[in-house]
C-alpha cells in the first residue's frame, strides 16, 4: 500500500468511526426527559426524524450528481454539529424538533455519498481493490466508537450534564468535517486518447495520456484509427507542425 493510499484508508475509516462517537447518543432520550417531554413527544420527534430523512433522500441524489460530494459530507457533518447544538441552547420540544430536522438532513447528505467518494478516490490512488474492505474495517471501527461513546457519557453527564455530551459531540462533528475539508482531493488520470495524422492517410500513431496503452479504454487493442471511430471521435486539432490530433472519450464495450 502506498503512502497516499494510507492516507487516504485512514481518513476514511476514522471518518466512518466518527460518525457512531456521540457522547449525547446514550442520553438524548434523558435530556427530553428531563425538560419535560412526554413519551408521546419523544416518539414524535423519531417520527420526525425519519420522515425528513426519507424526503431529503430524492433531492440529495440529485445533488450528488451536481454538487462536489465533499462539500455535500462537510455540510452533512454541518448539519450534523447543529442539530446538537440546538439541543443544548434550545432544550424545549421545538427546540429539540429543529435539531431532529437537521439530523435527518444530514442523514440524508451522507447516505451513499460517503460510499462513492470512497470508491473515486480509492481508485484516484490505485486501491479499487481496498474499498470492500475499508467499508468493514470503517463499520468496525464505527459500533467500537459507539460502544466508547456510551461508556464516555456517563462521566461527562456527572461532570457537566447533558451539556457537556452535547458540546462534545459537536466538536466530534467539526473533526469529523475537518478529516475531508483539509485533505487534498486525489484525481483520476486523464482517459482521454488521441491519434496523430501526420499528414499522410496511411501512417497512424496513437498517443496515450493515461494507462491502457492503445486501447482506448474499450478492453481490446486495434488500429488506432478504428478504436477512435469506436469510442467516438471528439474535435479534430491541428497542430503547428500540420498534423491532425482526435480526441476520443471511451465508452464501454
Amino acid at each position: 500500500m502506498s503512502a497516499a493510499s494510507g492516507s487516504l484508508v485512514r481518513r476514511l475509516v476514522a471518518y466512518q468511526a466518527l460518525d457512531e462517537f456521540m457522547p449525547i447518543f446514550p442520553v438524548y432520550a434523558l435530556l427530553f426527559a428531563e425538560n419535560g417531554l412526554s413519551t408521546a413527544q419523544i416518539s414524535s420527534l423519531l417520527v420526525l426524524w425519519s420522515v425528513v430523512t426519507l424526503a431529503f433522500e430524492v433531492p440529495s441524489g440529485a445533488w450528488a450528481d451536481t454538487v462536489p460530494r465533499r462539500l455535500l459530507l462537510c455540510l452533512s457533518s454541518v448539519a450534523y454539529g447543529a442539530a446538537f447544538a440546538t439541543w443544548v441552547l434550545v432544550p424545549t420540544f421545538s427546540g429539540f424538533a429543529t435539531g431532529f430536522v437537521l439530523w435527518g438532513l444530514s442523514s440524508a447528505l451522507s447516505s451513499g455519498t460517503f460510499q462513492a467518494l470512497a470508491y473515486d478516490e480509492l481508485v484516484a490512488v490505485g486501491a479499487r481493490h481496498q474499498y470492500a474492505r475499508v467499508i468493514g474495517i470503517g463499520t468496525s471501527a464505527a459500533l467500537a466508537a459507539m460502544a466508547l461513546a456510551t461508556l464516555l457519557a456517563t462521566p461527562l453527564v456527572a461532570v457537566g450534564g447533558y451539556v457537556l455530551a452535547g458540546w462534545v459531540s459537536v466538536a466530534v462533528c467539526a473533526a469529523r468535517s475537518s478529516l475531508l475539508a483539509h485533505s487534498p482531493p486525489h484525481r483520476r488520470p486523464s482517459r482521454h486518447r488521441t491519434w496523430t495524422r501526420p499528414g499522410t492517410r496511411r501512417s497512424a500513431r496513437c498517443q496515450n495520456s493515461g494507462p491502457g496503452g492503445s486501447q482506448c479504454g474499450c478492453g481490446r487493442p486495434g488500429s488506432c484509427r478504428a478504436i477512435c471511430r469506436r469510442c467516438g471521435p471528439g474535435p479534430v486539432r491541428r497542430s503547428a507542425a500540420g498534423s491532425f490530433a482526435v480526441v476520443c472519450w471511451p465508452v464501454p464495450c
